[in-house]
């Protein structure tokens, strides 16, 4: 936002982007209503508390409210100065059907029919560059958005939002490359340092069988992938961020439906079974921190203000099982 409020680059975005945007947002806030739902039946014990000094209050939430403004907001950024949001125009479609029958970029190989709404923003976007005779950044991890900038010289693609920022300050280049070199003899370092800001988070599995589990272990955490850039330097210190792709293995017990039966005096319901899963789950942060450039220089890494954007608990679901086990596959009936 400072880069575009200082002029140094303009966004571009389509409104087919747009709209898929607003989608994202509305079932964002409807998953946090789910999560909010759930979060209010696990606090339940705290309803019996008299003791005026503990401060607990778990209020109602209009979750339509809540989305309006969400997309209110959303909406004041699209209209923000040096933000361009770009209609469609009936000038687009002949081309994206002549590419859709050539297969030529976003369609390929298998003239995929989903990729409809990526081609008219691509129309969109080659049609800005050429009328403003400038070149556009896209930026996207999808394998035909990036061939498709190798095929059309006005589109520049960029994995992240800080490369592109990364490469809009010229005067630094130089310097940003020597960074980030020296940077990769300490990759393991940063690297354990994001690992170790998720120590104080919580782990759970929500069960589609009903059963929230909290994760007995997690284990065999690693970064698969971490692509920095440097977006600011200020007094010695050259601010580093990018998207890294974290990998999580963990185990979590639960008792097993199957294995239950109730007890004819108690009545009360027995499992004399547990589940064992093995779940893998891989999630996307976005991870800051400033180094101080020359202990860089020197070989040793002085670092500060490491902040993850995302700080919420991880929860794991059952699609992300690796192999489940029963115990009560050892009992006889």
């Amino acid at each position: 936002m400072a880069r575009i409020e200082a002029g140094d680059i303009q966004i571009a975005i389509s409104q087919v982007i747009v709209s898929e945007i607003l989608e994202h947002v509305s079932d964002h806030v409807d998953k946090a209503e789910k999560a909010y739902a759930r979060f209010k039946r696990d606090t339940s014990i705290t309803r019996i508390i008299t003791d005026p000094d503990i401060k607990v209050v778990v209020n109602e939430v209009d979750w339509q409210a809540v989305k309006t403004a969400a997309i209110a907001s959303v909406n004041s950024f699209f209209a923000t100065p040096g933000v361009n949001v770009l209609r469609i125009g009936n000038e687009d479609a002949g081309g994206v059907f002549a590419d859709y029958f050539a297969r030529q970029p976003p369609f390929g190989e298998g003239k995929k029919k989903s990729e409809f709404p990526d081609s008219f923003a691509m129309k969109a976007l080659l049609r800005h560059a050429q009328s403003e005779k400038c070149k556009i950044a896209v930026i996207s991890e999808d394998g035909d958005w990036k061939k498709a900038c190798i095929d059309n010289s006005e589109l520049i693609h960029c994995p992240s939002i800080e490369q592109v920022v990364d490469y809009c300050q010229k005067a630094e280049a130089v310097h940003h490359n020597e960074i980030r070199q020296l940077l990769e003899v300490h990759r393991d370092k940063l690297q354990l340092a994001v690992i170790e800001s998720f120590k104080d988070r919580g782990f759970y599995w929500n069960s589609d069988a009903g059963y929230d589990s909290e994760v007995d272990e997690t284990y065999d955490e690693e970064i698969e992938s971490w692509p920095w850039s440097v977006i600011a330097i200020e007094e010695g210190w050259a601010e580093i961020a990018g998207d890294a792709l974290i990998h999580f293995r963990s185990t979590a017990i639960y008792p097993d439906p199957d294995s239950g039966y109730r007890d004819p005096d108690t009545k009360e319901l027995v499992f004399f079974g547990q589940v064992h899963a093995t779940l893998v789950s891989r999630i996307t942060v976005q991870v800051q921190v400033k180094v101080n450039v020359d202990s860089l220089r020197q070989n040793t890494l002085q670092m500060d203000e490491l902040t993850v954007n995302d700080d919420r608990d991880i929860w794991f679901c059952d699609d992300e099982i690796e192999e489940i086990r029963r115990d009560s596959d050892t009992f006889d009936e």
